[in-house]
């Protein structure tokens, strides 16, 4: 093999070894359900679970609004910029995201909770505003810079030991509230791991400067 078809090659393993990490971030979020699911339904019964689906359906739609459009712009603005801008473009994206989720949160577990079945209204509830959490997310980020190890890390893996988390204390006896609780948990901790990684802390300052907010928003 001849040196120039020895590096096409290399290259092209690398881009398919970076596509396969970035596909395998949002195959883990689709999987991890599966392991509350069963033992949601053994617990609480099958309302218990429709009361999750519903929550999270809501926060869905919700996660897309919060999102601000960044999963689609967000990757060329990044990989157009230089490295002591990026900080800059998360922070303040991270600040605009915050805010709408905070605008959105009453008004999503207010619909998960109507749309669900009685007893589990609260749950629904907390569902939908963690699955909205979904809009903070840094994929965008790291696929501008191509490192899609760290969105598996920061956010499929820290969902996936939530959930796990979660469903251990469900069998201990702690109660259905522990699962939405353990996923806002996770939004929190990723949303950390992802400000840290992208070296934000310069930047808080920016974070509620409120032009900056309303440019996103537009």
């Amino acid at each position: 093999m001849n040196p120039v078809t020895r590096s096409r090659y290399r290259a092209g393993a690398t881009l398919s070894s970076r596509a396969a990490l970035f596909a395998l971030g949002p195959a883990i979020s689709v999987v991890t359900p599966l392991i509350a699911i069963p033992i949601i339904v053994r617990l609480y019964g099958s309302g218990a679970w429709t009361a999750v689906a519903i929550g999270q359906s809501v926060g869905a739609l919700g996660g897309l609004l919060v999102g601000l459009s960044w999963p689609q712009l967000g990757p060329l603005e990044v990989a157009r910029a230089d490295a002591g801008e990026r900080s800059q473009i998360v922070a303040d994206s991270t600040g605009s995201r915050l805010l709408m989720l905070a605008a959105l949160a009453v008004p999503l577990a207010v619909t998960g909770a109507v749309l669900s079945p009685p007893g589990a209204r609260i749950v629904a509830a907390l569902c939908a505003v963690a699955a909205a959490g979904a809009g903070l997310t840094a994929g965008w980020y790291y696929v501008g810079i191509g490192a899609p190890g760290r969105l598996v890390l920061n956010e499929a893996v820290v969902r996936v030991l939530a959930t796990i988390g979660a469903c251990g204390a469900m069998l201990l006896g702690a109660g259905l509230i522990v699962y939405p609780l353990a996923l806002l948990g996770a939004v929190a901790v990723s949303l950390l791991l992802n400000m840290r990684g992208a070296g934000t802390a310069l930047y808080r300052h920016r974070w509620w400067y409120w032009a900056g907010v309303v440019d996103d928003w537009r």
